[in-house]
């Protein structure tokens, strides 16, 4: 192998076969591969996009984590944590602790407000539990046993169900007000009526 300096980086080609597979082991041609500013032809990798590990029984590069003069780290490919096979940018086998966690969302549910939004019934929605044992919009018991949950998109559900819930609470709040003045009045009409009556049973005694 030869590797040649390209001010700042470092670029890998293979230049011999030597195998103890091979039927015939012997160096290869190597041509020209001195120090250069531009990438030369036929190299494997470079170590400007990430560090380099090299199998020589099985003839492979990996890329390995690096971390930058800032100290950040890259990774390419998944990172397990108790786990040999993450199935995500990073998997973790048990407990993850932290002081904050931050989820980035789109479509934050504010549309509830506007005008042309049109909040569910709370009969629909009664009979939308009663067949289906859960609130319309969100998963069941059975879909976070067999797909997990959502953090971020969970989060954004229950704030639309806050939000309608709020609507409800406005809603009835406004009719117990229209109904306390309804009540008002009637109170103020029988307090008219039981005045008029008093006055009246006072004429009566008076002309007998």
């Amino acid at each position: 192998m030869r590797s040649n300096y390209q001010w700042g980086e470092i670029y890998y080609r293979i230049v011999g076969n030597f195998s103890r597979w091979s039927a015939n082991p012997s160096p290869l041609v190597g041509g020209t591969f001195g120090q250069t500013i531009t990438a030369p032809t036929g190299y494997v990798a470079a170590t400007g996009t990430y560090g380099l590990k090299c199998d020589f029984d099985n003839n492979a590069f990996y890329r390995l984590p690096y971390a930058d003069v800032n100290g950040n780290m890259f990774v390419n490919g998944n990172i397990g944590i108790g786990t040999t096979s993450p199935q995500s940018k990073l998997a973790v086998n048990g407990t993850v602790t932290a002081k904050q966690v931050t989820v980035t969302q789109n479509g934050w549910p504010d549309y509830v407000f506007e005008k042309s939004y049109h909040i569910p019934s709370l009969d629909s929605i009664e009979t939308y539990i009663n067949q289906n044992s859960h609130l319309p919009g969100i998963p069941s018991q059975k879909d976070i046993t067999d797909q997990g949950l959502d953090i971020g998109d969970m989060q954004k559900k229950q704030m639309q169900k806050i939000e309608e819930l709020t609507l409800y609470l406005i809603r009835q709040d406004q009719a117990l007000a229209e109904q306390q003045k309804i009540n008002e009045n009637l109170s103020q009409q029988l307090k008219e009526i039981k005045e008029e009556i008093k006055d009246i049973k006072k004429q009566v005694k008076s002309k007998n």
